[in-house]
């Protein structure tokens, strides 16, 4: 993406975030629970700061539960070292990482892709909106390969510890037993719903499982 498409994207954000901050000072103080939220309000100064920089101090200066997906963000070409341009008054400490995620943001990416900012259970997430749709993909996975008949082949994994190698190092554990991401065996298949990142993690387990075997 061009600097030029970058900084015209920012200015239109930047635009939008003077109006909120403008509303903002006619509002109330922040209750307290919104400013554990990331709601706190500070100044952004930042003049080529690594996203790295901008992410630490929104943990500083809000809340320090805070989950970043670098990778579904490296997805975009988006890293830590990338560097962010943003001087504003104080604003919502949200807005502050919302604006400067995306000013990074490739230009010609779909609305799946728009990164988003999403609250789960006291920790805020920054992630794609492909990944915190809710229910999750579906998808076919065919391990017969992998579980074949134990009497004939023992040195094979019975399904049931294929399931439990993917529930323990797939994702969150709350997200299997919450039933967010589901997985349910079925003759030699299993059929696992989750969000696509974790579907990238299952097909990386497989693929290790089948070169061990």
């Amino acid at each position: 993406m061009s600097t030029a498409s970058r900084i015209f994207g920012l200015v239109i954000t930047l635009a939008a975030g003077t109006l909120l901050s403008f509303q903002a000072r006619a509002e109330p103080a922040v209750e307290p629970e919104r400013a554990e939220l990331g709601w706190t309000r500070y100044a952004p100064n930042y003049q080529e700061a690594t996203l790295e920089q901008v992410v630490d101090e929104f943990r500083e200066k809000t809340v320090d539960a805070l989950f970043v997906n670098w990778p579904a963000l490296r997805t975009l070409e988006i890293t830590k070292e990338e560097t962010v341009t943003l001087q504003s008054g104080p604003i919502p400490g949200r807005l502050v990482l919302l604006v400067a995620l995306r000013s990074l943001e490739p230009a010609d990416i779909g609305p799946l892709d728009r990164i988003t900012l999403k609250e789960t259970d006291g920790v805020l997430e920054v992630n794609l909106f492909r990944e915190v749709m809710p229910g999750g993909e579906a998808r076919v996975y065919d391990i017969r390969d992998l579980a074949r008949d134990q009497a004939e082949f023992p040195q094979d994994r019975p399904t049931e510890q294929i399931i439990q190698i993917i529930t323990e190092s797939v994702g969150f554990p709350e997200e299997w037993e919450s039933q967010r991401s589901t997985v349910k065996a079925l003759n030699g298949n299993l059929i696992i719903k989750t969000t696509a990142q974790n579907h990238r993690q299952v097909e990386s387990v497989l693929d290790n499982l089948r070169k061990q075997s």
